[in-house]
């Protein structure tokens, strides 16, 4: 199936790139995608749309959205309310613990185990040997240019 011409692209190491495609139709709009190893699909966009209001905490709508080929960066870290990630926690051993309903009537509980999910943020860091690779590769063509501007 026909997708679209890509019109940006941007990559961070395998399985982490960022791409923009122009439609077939002219009367829709670009498609912008993250693709990222270990963030949920559509997560990245929610941030570059949304924000967190500071007063009452709600997710509302940025008056300017980001521009995704901009925050799409080392040390990407998305908040626990847009990376959508959960993890799992237990308890393995055995616990008692009181609870006080809004009438103050008290009870007491004994658990044998549980489990819980919860969000945790998301953050990506290109790594190391990575990061050395490009700067090589950038020296090396930098180098052949050199080598052959007065030839070409």
């Amino acid at each position: 199936m026909w997708e679209g011409d890509y019109h940006r692209f941007r990559t961070l190491g395998a399985k982490r790139y960022l791409y923009e495609t122009l439609p077939h139709d002219p009367k829709e709009d670009a498609h912008i995608e993250a693709v990222v190893a270990g963030m949920e699909k559509g997560s990245f966009l929610k941030y570059c749309k949304y924000k967190k209001d500071p007063d009452t905490g709600e997710i509302v709508e940025r008056e300017h959205p980001l521009d995704p080929f901009e925050e799409f960066k080392d040390d990407l870290y998305l908040s626990p309310e847009f990376s959508n990630k959960l993890t799992t926690s237990y308890k393995d051993k055995p616990f008692t613990f009181t609870v006080t309903d809004y009438l103050g009537k008290e009870v007491t509980i004994h658990e044998e185990c549980c489990c819980a999910l919860y969000a945790i943020p998301f953050s990506m860091y290109m790594d190391a040997d990575f990061v050395a690779l490009v700067a090589l590769l950038a020296k090396k063509k930098e180098r052949e240019r050199e080598f052959y501007k007065d030839v070409l």
